[in-house]
């Protein structure tokens, strides 16, 4: 413990050490001010046009029950404060998707679309920012507190006074750790509870927690690495020039590998193949010959052989038997597709033996509600509320007075009190259960590369000399 006080007090007297950590303290603190205040903005829009969307449902004239299911309304995924951290993969999605009778729509609005150009270049994202540019003051950090001893020959003073080398190299670690992380998470933590104070909850605190927890494990590994490659190095050049390459590989080159990777392990299949699909077994439209099978079978239903005998009217019943006959080749064409998005995720996750990177990565994404099994839920919510909305509506109709044997439009059967009977969309995000269920094998890997790192420490104490 006294060792590790010494290397802090040496790192803090280090002026160029301060610098380097200060410059990237500026740049995180840049980071998630942008990106907080881009959520802001964000969630600030997709309220008001939440609730325009909701007056203007609840404020339609009276119409055909159908026809009113058809000027339904925008659902937003509302924004949690973790993704101020982390937006994952939210700008390349939608947030906002139209639902309406017939069709699981695609999402729309992508905040990349509408980004500034501080975000552009890549680190207005306080998360990847850490995983890409964290190691690089890590290292800089080790190599400023190890390499130079070397040179300047402290290094064999303090081995050779020192009964065993082992407090001499952990301290060297435990500084650089502890020095790195409070330049990188400090202003992370504070990033996040000043998000957090906007919405504040439980699962929100323990997502911040665990998220700083992982940098940390990731920081600590990497410090490891810096100091075994400082210690043993046998210039202090050459020492840093490793470093700069194991920079490159760990946080660059890596995740690309790993991604290509899991791409390769889990191809997807074309998103147009997988529309097409579902146009083929869901058509919007049907055929005569079709509406005529369909009739029969709504006739056997309802045990009539005549259509003037149906209890219902033929219209609302052939739209509702086609709008939840849809709902089962959705599920089995795009869900399975969904399905295999979330497969190739958890095999990103399970590459993280190429890198703590990676596994700090999905690790982050989960953690913060930003990957896409988060995004999943609210498709999921969103499609379960159109159902819900189109077959209240598309039951009025099916139940009309008229209860016509004819295919036609039979006037206003959906009027304000059936409007209002409709519940406002509403989505509250899943727990950090979904998160922990959808990083795969990311945090024993991580946990992994934690262990290795710690060895070759103790290893490095036993072939240490003056």
């Amino acid at each position: 413990m006294k060792t590790l006080g010494l290397e802090l007090k040496m790192m803090l007297r280090g002026g160029r050490t301060v610098a380097a950590a200060a410059v990237f303290a500026l740049v995180m603190v840049l980071s998630g001010v942008s990106s907080y205040y881009g959520n802001l903005q964000g969630d600030r829009e997709k309220n008001q046009v939440a609730h325009a969307e909701r007056e203007r449902w609840l404020h339609q004239s009276g119409k055909d029950a159908h026809q009113a299911a058809h000027y339904s309304i925008y659902a937003f995924r509302p924004g949690a404060p973790m993704h101020t951290l982390d937006p994952g993969i939210l700008p390349f999605v939608g947030q906002a998707v139209w639902l309406e009778p017939h069709w699981q729509n695609d999402m729309i609005y992508r905040p990349l679309q509408e980004a500034e150009p501080f975000q552009r270049m890549g680190i207005a994202d306080p998360a990847r920012f850490l995983v890409e540019f964290g190691p690089l003051l890590v290292f800089l950090v080790a190599f400023g507190a190890t390499a130079a001893d070397r040179e300047t020959g402290i290094m064999r003073l303090a081995l050779g006074a020192a009964r065993r080398p082992a407090p001499y190299v952990w301290g060297k670690w435990g500084a650089v750790t502890l020095f790195s992380s409070a330049t990188l998470l400090l202003p992370s933590l504070l990033i996040g509870l000043g998000a957090l104070a906007t919405a504040p909850s439980v699962d929100g605190l323990m997502r911040l927690l665990a998220w700083l927890g992982t940098f940390s494990v990731y920081f600590a590994t990497l410090a490891a690495i810096g100091v075994v490659v400082c210690l043993n190095a046998r210039t202090a050049r050459l020492g840093f020039a490793v470093l700069l390459g194991l920079w490159a590989v760990l946080a660059f080159v890596a995740p690309r590998a790993a991604s290509s990777a899991a791409n390769q392990i889990t191809p997807l299949p074309s998103y147009a193949e997988v529309k097409l699909e579902m146009e083929r077994e869901a058509p919007i439209y049907w055929s005569a010959q079709t509406g005529e099978a369909q009739t029969r079978i709504i006739m056997k239903r309802y045990g009539v052989a005549r259509r003037e005998d149906l209890p219902v009217d033929l219209r609302g019943a052939l739209i509702d038997y086609n709008e939840r006959r849809s709902h089962g080749v959705f599920d089995r064409i795009l869900g399975g597709f969904y399905r295999r998005v979330a497969e190739q995720d958890r095999t990103f996750a399970a590459q993280a033996w190429m890198s703590p990177a990676v596994g700090a990565q999905a690790l982050s994404g989960a953690l913060a509600g930003s990957d896409f099994a988060h995004q999943l839920d609210f498709i999921t919510s969103a499609e379960r509320y159109r159902r819900n909305l189109v077959n209240r509506m598309n039951g009025l109709l099916l139940t009309a007075q008229s209860k016509s044997s004819t295919y036609k439009v039979n006037g206003i059967t959906a009027g304000d009190d059936d409007f209002r009977k409709v519940p406002e969309f509403t989505y509250a995000g899943p727990s950090i259960a979904l998160a922990f269920a959808s990083i795969g094998s990311a945090l024993a890997y991580l946990l992994v590369w934690l262990g290795g790192g710690l060895a070759l420490l103790a290893w490095t104490t036993r072939r240490i000399h003056p």
